[in-house]
């Protein structure tokens, strides 16, 4: 409602409160140019925020979503299949392990990568398609948070076989979530707290001594390239023993982990934070037959000067 007031001989009509905010928010009749300047900037400032804080707490929704969901998978994993004889494991087949449950609600599921003591613990995916999963949950459905995937061509088949060298690909996140984490390897204490990882699939358990942890250019324009995610198998002994010797120029940290021509390596490939060129690599060997999955961490060293 309308209130006048009296100043002087003349009456004047005093706007009610809400026409008075849109007049102090929003250019109007009669403003002065910089005043019209000054409620533009702040206009796009509110605007500006209100889409941040829109962006930023979809982001934790989904990631809260996503934490969820991988809570309720491993509730959904079993204990009671037996498939931990040796250092490699096998079961008989995705219905009979102990992922039954999780591949009967998605046939995608190859299985589950974790380093234990940090944030990595996620459900690993395969399609046909590449990249299907890299903005999708394990529901199939949108997520800003994707869900860790292997390449299409690579194989994970009955008895737990693999190809010489698998990838597993997720997303780098600020918050450490999904492959946020592997990170950190660049520092010797945390590879020293952690020297293995696991990768159980529906076919059979497995668990890979750390060799490796670089960073790697695949731009030829910006310096020396690795196309590391290019290898699946080797050709012989010598190509073989040629990827390791990268692996070894460019990590930041030498563990010591012998590796030999026949080991079956693992790869957790992540985007780095400074450049969309590059790529942070965690690489693993798989525990042979009859190994003692222990590793001597002592023998571990930084590298002085990992090549980049």
């Amino acid at each position: 409602m309308a209130v006048y007031h009296r100043e002087g001989n003349k009456t004047e009509k005093k706007a009610a409160w809400p026409v008075r905010l849109l007049r102090y928010l929003f250019p109007w009749k009669g403003d002065r140019p910089k005043d019209i300047i000054f409620k533009l900037i702040f206009l796009a400032a509110i605007i500006c925020f209100v889409v941040c804080a829109c962006q930023l707490g979809s982001y934790w929704l989904d990631c809260m979503k996503s934490d969820e969901t991988v809570n309720s998978l491993q509730n959904l994993i079993s204990s009671s299949p037996d498939t931990s004889s040796g250092a490699q494991g096998e079961a008989q087949g995705p219905e009979e392990s102990k992922f039954e449950r999780l591949y009967a609600l998605n046939s995608d599921f190859v299985g589950w990568v974790s380093i234990e003591g940090t944030k990595l613990d996620q459900p690993v995916m395969q399609t046909q398609s590449p990249e299907y999963y890299l903005r999708r949950g394990f529901d199939k459905k949108y997520s800003i948070n994707g869900t860790p995937f292997v390449d299409h061509r690579t194989l994970i088949g009955e008895g737990n076989v693999f190809h010489d060298h698998t990838i597993i690909y997720g997303h780098n996140m600020r918050s450490g979530r999904l492959f946020g984490s592997i990170k950190d390897f660049r520092n010797l204490e945390v590879y020293q707290a952690h020297p293995t990882l696991q990768f159980d699939t529906i076919y059979g358990d497995g668990e890979y001594k750390i060799i490796g942890a670089m960073v790697v250019n695949f731009n030829p324009d910006k310096g020396s390239v690795f196309n590391y995610h290019l290898v699946s198998d080797f050709e012989d002994e010598q190509a073989f023993n040629d990827f390791i010797s990268e692996v070894h120029e460019r990590s930041f940290i030498w563990t010591g982990v012998d590796v030999e021509y026949g080991d079956k390596l693992l790869t957790l490939s992540t985007c780095t934070d400074d450049d969309e060129d590059q790529r942070f690599a965690l690489v693993a060997r798989r525990v042979r037959e009859g190994e003692d999955a222990t590793v001597d961490i002592s023998q571990a060293k930084a590298n002085p000067s990992p090549k980049q």
